[in-house]
């Protein structure tokens, strides 16, 4: 890869609440650069060692997208944590402790 110019470079933000800690981190990265790159260079595994990169569930803004992606100008990179209990399930159980109480 060749020198890396001013005009080659995008700016991208990370945000992750995998835990009660908050990681909100600005890049700036050269184009063409993928999610799971942005995401070592932004060094969140010291942040929450607990995570595996690997099997992170990403998006942007809001929208599920594989770590294989690339990144353009301004995406805000989120990171997902796995579901504690199955929202639908959840529900079902809450549904039905209110029928008994009826």
């Amino acid at each position: 890869m060749g020198p890396v110019f001013k005009k080659d470079l995008i700016i991208v933000q990370i945000v992750a609440a995998l835990t009660k800690r908050h990681f909100i981190k600005q890049l700036q990265v050269p184009e063409g650069t993928l999610i799971s790159q942005a995401i070592k260079l932004a060094e969140m595994k010291e942040f929450y060692p607990e995570i595996n990169c690997s099997t992170l569930k990403v998006g942007i803004y809001g929208k599920a997208v594989c770590s294989e992606t690339v990144l353009q100008q301004g995406d805000r990179i989120e990171t997902y944590r796995p579901l504690i209990s199955d929202p639908k399930e959840k529900r079902k159980l809450k549904n039905i402790q209110k029928v008994r109480k009826a």
